[in-house]
């Protein structure tokens, strides 16, 4: 039996002790330990992985794979006849291995190149996979063919694709401009209403302060990591700013403090006028307690002293564990409230 053969198609460039009594079908310590001593000068035992514990028969638990094999010529032909994108680097001549794993889809991707110009169009990374690959999924991290086109020196640029954002906000932006302003809304209603009077009435001013388009945050869907980041990029702006309204509470404002320790690439703010009015629509209400039962509160001091002479007021809700809900400002007080 031909056990470098067996060896040569191994995929990887370590292997276990396991692994090698599986691929050359030998469970034998000491038939094994033969075998490995003849393979020596292609197996080169990764010390700290220590033995078997057997003196007689001392098997490491992982090798190193040391295989210096002449390319084969047909291989390379294979290989120097792909897009230029694909050889240029000299990537894929010095590993043919990983050309021989992918050499369906490197063909496939090469045909595609060939065919397409810097004029195609962006689109999703699974429908760039599908155009290409007839499988939606090809282009996923879990089937190890990005690992190796990152190796050879693509990028999802060269292939015109882009992420969709893990978390998918609904939105309302009437028109795109360059720079942009947008309100974030933590809850479904004041979203809806403000989406409504921007829709119906084209207004788009509240408590002084103009934005372009609004974002439903869902809760802690937004705080997500680096979901408020994918979405800035999928937007292809050049630049945005983000204003944040949630309910005050200590979730609330916990909402917003995730929010922007998750995504420091963006530029976001507290949405402070809108705070202010309600909390001067608060006062002499009962207000109701807080869901957050946790004794534990963040560091809201800067999001207090934004607050102007509310911020006592805000504070002293916090540390009472109330909760007020961003729905005070309700649609006829919008109705009111709104700039024309």
């Amino acid at each position: 039996m031909n056990y470098l053969t067996r060896l040569e198609k191994y995929r990887k460039k370590t292997i276990t002790r396991e692994d090698l009594a599986s691929l050359f079908d030998i469970y034998e310590d000491n038939v094994l330990y033969e075998i490995i001593s003849s393979l020596s000068q292609y197996l080169q035992p990764i010390v700290s992985s220590a033995t078997n514990g057997s003196m007689k028969y001392p098997i490491y638990n992982k090798y190193h794979i040391i295989l210096n094999k002449e390319p084969d010529q047909k291989l390379l032909a294979e290989i120097q006849s792909l897009h230029p994108l694909l050889h240029g680097s000299s990537w894929l001549i010095k590993h043919p291995q990983d050309y021989e794993r992918f050499s369906l889809r490197l063909k496939q991707l090469s045909t595609w190149f060939f065919q397409h110009g810097k004029d195609t169009l962006p689109v999703s990374r699974k429908e760039r996979s599908f155009e290409i690959f007839n499988e939606e999924k090809m282009l996923e991290e879990d089937t190890g063919l990005p690992a190796v086109l990152r190796k050879i020196g693509l990028t999802k640029e060269d292939l015109y694709f882009y992420n969709t954002p893990e978390y998918c906000f609904h939105d309302f932006i009437p028109v795109r401009k360059e720079n942009m302003t947008l309100l974030i809304l933590e809850n479904k209603d004041i979203w809806f209403n403000l989406r409504r009077m921007f829709f119906e009435e084209n207004k788009h001013t509240l408590f002084g302060t103009a934005y372009d388009g609004l974002v439903y945050g869902a809760g802690n869907g937004v705080t997500t990591k680096n979901a408020l980041a994918e979405y800035t990029n999928f937007l292809g702006l050049q630049q945005v700013h983000y204003l944040y309204w949630g309910d005050l509470d200590r979730e609330g404002l916990n909402i917003f403090l995730r929010l922007c320790e998750n995504n420091t690439q963006s530029d976001i703010k507290l949405f402070v006028p809108a705070y202010q009015n309600m909390l001067a629509m608060s006062i002499d209400r009962q207000l109701p307690d807080s869901e957050d039962k946790r004794e534990k509160m963040d560091d809201y001091t800067q999001i207090y002293a934004s607050l102007g002479t509310y911020a006592f007021q805000a504070e002293k809700y916090i540390q009472e564990n109330k909760r007020l809900p961003q729905e005070i400002i309700s649609y006829a007080v919008l109705k009111e409230r709104m700039d024309k």
